[in-house]
């Protein structure tokens, strides 16, 4: 069947209408009879001679090049030559006189038909027709973008339609959810894209040695359904990032062969486009800690700088960037924040934008932007959380804070935790203040009166936990202790009264 042969099928087969009256020329409504009952016993579907082997969709369709680039290989195509493909066969008994059947493919991973892809098809003499194309770019959308061979599941959903009124009497076979199938059919796609199992990077972090290029990490799926590779935590310091820290990408270590760069030598920009014609050295200029990601369908490549910092959005602060979690290592994360559990939870947030929600199993994260929040009532009061969090193993923890108190010998409750003195928060829980005696000496902020719980010491204007103490030079008197969460690095502010 020639390919204007089946798009006059095409034409006549799924160009019907669900309507079951219209207007004559005078206004006056034609009510069309009821249709024939039809059992969908009566109709088989079942995989054609080409459907039980493999349909390599090469040798349906070819590909004519875009007139605008003939030399290029692999551009998109302007035109199919497309020969349709004869996919399943169908028995039918005891059709009403006047009447046909109509199809239509739904195409999918497995039997569950989560997000099938919906495919176009023709019926005639007995069998059904699909288009190569519609069949690629289902594939394609729906399935993967690997060139391999694979088993996928279709079913039929079939029509039974009057031939004298194709457009008008048309009646889903069955009910609307009822199918024909699923059947097993075997697809081997056009070789439209090759990415390699492994990439490397070769520059200024290895001194350009092509033989010990520094490997990309990748998930454990296929390649071709997550074509995203990353080198994490490339440190740039002030010095490297002024000279440039300079790369290109090879897909095979020890070969200066199928090289990927950037256009422009030189190319400072922090994400781009990925050039594997005449490729030249990428430099990034901007010191920092930095996750290098490439996708290798859309040939682009991103710098993503690491935070030193996560925000803690959640009902208190408005959902805004407030809260603060910090690393010394840019992975994993500890912190102070205010959080009303009881009201929508929370989320981690980094300064480039990117949420932490709710992963599968408790206590993981998850960067998928439709995962839910963190916490729930169940978790505690609303009020201060010791939280951390591991952006590598992606999992946190929250710990509900009552109290944060002053000890040390500057105070008058010496290093007896009992006896430390409670600070008073703000309504968000970022600024926590007392009004107390001390003396010359040293102090630390403690929570829960014990030193098991979470301390934070070190100077006035960097506290960390479980750091030194804080000194205290000022005269004996009476002071305003003020201690502040909001910004990174905490911080406190010791005036007199």
């Amino acid at each position: 069947m020639k390919k204007l042969a089946l798009y006059s099928l095409v034409a006549f087969g799924l160009a019907f209408a669900a309507c079951d009256e219209v207007e004559d020329a005078t206004g006056t409504p034609v009510v069309n009879p009821q249709e024939p009952v039809f059992e969908a016993s009566n109709v088989t579907v079942t995989n054609s001679a080409v459907a039980d082997a493999v349909i390599d969709l090469s040798e349906y369709m070819t590909e004519i090049p875009d007139p605008d680039t003939p030399d290029t290989p692999d551009a998109d195509p302007a035109a199919v030559d497309q020969t349709p493909i004869e996919i399943a066969a169908v028995e039918v008994k005891d059709l009403p006189e006047g009447y046909t059947l109509a199809f239509a493919m739904q195409m999918a991973k497995d039997e569950t038909f989560a997000d099938p892809a919906e495919i176009p098809a023709v019926y005639a003499d007995g069998k059904v027709f699909v288009m190569p194309e519609d069949v690629e770019n289902g594939y394609w959308a729906k399935i993967t973008h690997s060139p391999k061979e694979r088993a996928v599941a279709v079913r039929y959903a079939a029509y039974i339609v009057n031939e004298e009124n194709p457009n008008i009497n048309r009646v889903r076979i069955g009910g609307p959810d009822f199918f024909y199938g699923p059947l097993s059919v075997k697809i081997l796609p056009l070789d439209r894209l090759t990415i390699s199992p492994t990439y490397y990077l070769v520059g200024t972090a290895n001194g350009w040695d092509w033989n010990a290029g520094i490997q990309f990490e990748h998930s454990d799926a296929d390649v071709y359904d997550d074509p995203v590779f990353v080198i994490k935590n490339i440190d740039v310091d002030e010095a490297t990032a002024e000279a440039g820290w300079w790369w290109k990408i090879i897909p095979v270590n020890g070969k200066e062969e199928n090289v990927v760069g950037v256009s422009v030598n030189g190319d400072d920009a922090l994400e781009g486009t990925l050039d594997d014609k005449a490729p030249q050295a990428g430099a990034l200029k901007e010191a920092g800690r930095w996750n290098f990601y490439i996708n290798m369908e859309e040939m682009t490549y991103r710098f993503e700088k690491v935070p030193a910092v996560l925000y803690v959005p959640n009902k208190i602060n408005g959902w805004t960037d407030a809260g603060i979690v910090f690393s010394g290592d840019y992975t994993s994360y500890q912190g102070l924040a205010g959080i009303n559990p009881g009201d929508g939870g929370f989320k981690f947030k980094t300064e480039a934008g990117v949420w932490y929600g709710a992963g599968e199993e408790a206590g993981t994260l998850t960067t998928d932007g439709s995962a839910g929040n963190l916490g729930s009532a169940d978790m505690g009061p609303t009020g201060l959380y010791y939280l951390t969090a591991n952006t590598e193993d992606m999992t946190y923890t929250y710990e509900a804070i009552s109290s944060v108190a002053l000890i040390g010998n500057a105070t008058d409750a010496e290093w007896d935790p009992a006896a430390a003195v409670e600070l008073t928060p703000s309504d968000d829980f970022e600024t926590w203040t007392v009004t107390t005696h001390l003396k010359a000496g040293e102090f630390k902020f403690m929570t829960e009166h014990d030193w098991g719980k979470p301390n934070l010491g070190g100077s006035l204007d960097d506290l960390r936990f479980g750091a030194g103490n804080c000194s205290f030079t000022g005269a004996d008197g009476e002071y305003v202790i003020t201690l502040s969460l909001a910004q990174f690095p905490y911080s406190c502010t010791v005036q007199p009264k």
